[in-house]
């Protein structure tokens, strides 16, 4: 069975085909998407030209991190969020997650 899209739930449940109970019920089993806000950066290298940093922490698919490598890692990230908020120009964009 596939997901409702937000706006599909909400042309349902406006024209009265879906009532709020049953709405909040499919959204409450994943059977209606969600929206994120998801903030991009890049650097600007030229005139109308940009590039999109990216780090990639590889290996710990299926592995079992220890307190202290976790907490390490969680530090890295918000090192790299830092840096990215200070050096880069943004751009927020809303998507819809499918679910798993």
């Amino acid at each position: 069975m596939g997901k409702l899209t937000t706006a599909q739930a909400d042309h349902l449940t406006n024209n009265g085909v879906l009532t709020k109970k049953a709405r909040t019920q499919m959204e409450n089993k994943g059977l209606i998407t969600t929206k994120h806000r998801i903030t991009q950066y890049h650097i600007q290298i030229g005139p109308n030209q940009f590039v999109s940093p990216k780090m990639y922490i590889s290996g710990l698919r299926d592995v079992e991190v220890d307190e202290t490598t976790q907490k390490t890692i969680e530090a890295i990230r918000t090192g790299w969020f830092e840096l990215l908020k200070q050096h880069c120009v943004t751009n927020t964009t809303t998507t819809t997650t499918k679910g798993e």
